[in-house]
């Protein structure tokens, strides 16, 4: 991605990850976080939310702070940042609604040529992975560090 990030934090082991969304109006502080499936300690999911008040994070608000293209730059930079401390893992993202999902197939079909450069990616249809492929209708998709 060509599109500038916002300044991000990170925690030592590179799981969880804030930053601050701005626009004219307000700031929005949001947080990404990667957390190990029990049963694959090797797949991490990726969630991506706003951290309310308490702490907590709402992966399913819309932040609509007209700068989704900044956030997603971020996001990947966050992926960067966690293959550097986990080489070997595989993120698995989804989004929290059917529409958020196809939103990150677009984004990731826009940006694909970039993208393989950096990552291995799969789209999973019915569990199954497979190549991305764009147009194609993927439930969730799977992250690797490309190392060629």
């Amino acid at each position: 991605m060509h599109i500038e990030a916002y300044k991000i934090l990170s925690t030592e082991d590179a799981l969880t990850f804030e930053f601050d969304s701005i626009s004219g109006s307000r700031v929005v502080r949001k947080v990404v976080v990667y957390g190990r499936f029990p049963n694959n300690p090797d797949v991490f999911n990726l969630a991506l939310g706003d951290k309310l008040p308490d702490g907590s994070v709402d992966d399913l608000v819309r932040t609509n702070n007209n700068d989704m293209d900044k956030v997603m730059a971020t996001v990947v930079q966050s992926l960067l940042l966690f293959f550097d401390k986990h080489p070997a893992s595989i993120v698995y993202f989804t989004g929290s609604t059917q529409a958020r999902t196809r939103l990150y197939q677009i984004i990731i079909a826009k940006e694909l040529a970039v993208a393989q450069r950096l990552f291995i990616i799969s789209g999973l249809r019915d569990g199954t992975p497979e190549p991305f492929e764009p147009n194609q209708p993927y439930d969730a998709f799977l992250l690797q560090k490309n190392n060629s």
